[in-house]
């Protein structure tokens, strides 16, 4: 759930490391698909997929096909 307030919010951070360790973190973990249903992570995770750091946009790509 931290991970989701801090890519929901990332505008309060303005922090793309922050927000880039914060997607990495998600990439290793195993989430089932209930976890991700429940959490509406996927949602989060998708509405950056236009964020300006082509960086997270591409690591964004990668959660979302995997």
């Amino acid at each position: 759930m931290k991970i989701k307030e801090i890519l929901s919010n990332n505008h309060l951070y303005e922090s793309d490391p922050l927000l880039y360790e914060s997607l990495r973190s998600l990439q290793l973990m195993q989430l089932s698909v209930e976890t991700l249903k429940a959490t509406k992570i996927g949602r989060t995770v998708n509405a950056l997929q236009k964020h300006n750091c082509m960086q997270i946009q591409k690591l964004v790509r990668t959660l979302i096909k995997s």
